[in-house]
């Protein structure tokens, strides 16, 4: 009897642990928990939400996030004039929502580049869908690009070149070590087709 108690024990021991690894390997967190804590690809965490719709959407020179979108990640901490996507806090920098969009939706979003990014390209993708947009200009612009998505998504990121140099590297005079890629001022997600052409750039 005392030899059954034992293995009863060690068994419960051993199922103890295995859950306790699990937890550790797949816990079962929200995904701005895991980007702030465990990715470490966020400068968001216990955000104020305020309230909003798509629609009306976001504007990354205010403080909080609408109630709309999870959290951010990639992007650096907020300026007067918006927020960076910033290479040194994530790769691919994005949007995270709170809820899926599907079917025919409308990105409208405005973004100025960094030194570094003007006059080059950089993608968008929401879901399995992605666009390639090139920035002419200096200072923001704006651009609606259309999307068709077949399933769910409640992810928008941004692709910019991997060797983005550090500002003090473009300019000796400054203290900023960030490797920046573009500031982002805008983003809203409409349901249906963009106004217009679509895909396009408005200066």
């Amino acid at each position: 009897m005392k030899l059954v108690f034992q293995w009863i024990a060690i068994t419960v021991l051993v199922l103890t642990y295995l859950a306790a690894l699990l937890a550790v390997l797949h816990p079962h967190v929200s995904p701005g928990y895991r980007s702030y804590f465990i990715d470490h690809n966020s400068t968001d965490w216990n955000v104020v939400h305020y309230a909003g719709a798509p629609e009306q959407g976001m504007n990354f020179k205010r403080d909080g996030l609408p109630d709309w979108v999870t959290s951010t990640v990639g992007l650096s901490v907020r300026d007067p004039m918006g927020r960076w996507t910033d290479r040194d806090v994530a790769r691919t920098p994005g949007i995270l929502f709170a809820r899926p969009f599907q079917g025919t939706v409308c990105v409208d979003l405005s973004v100025a580049p960094a030194p570094a990014m003007s006059g080059k390209e950089f993608g968008l993708r929401m879901g399995d869908k992605t666009e390639t947009l090139k920035l002419t200009k200096e200072g923001f612009s704006e651009f609606q690009i259309p999307f068709t998505l077949e399933r769910g998504s409640e992810k928008l990121e941004l692709f910019l070149p991997d060797k983005l140099p550090r500002e003090n590297e473009m300019d000796h005079s400054s203290t900023d070590t960030r490797r920046l890629g573009l500031l982002i001022s805008t983003l809203r997600v409409v349901s249906g087709p963009c106004v217009g052409n679509g895909n396009v750039q408005r200066n």
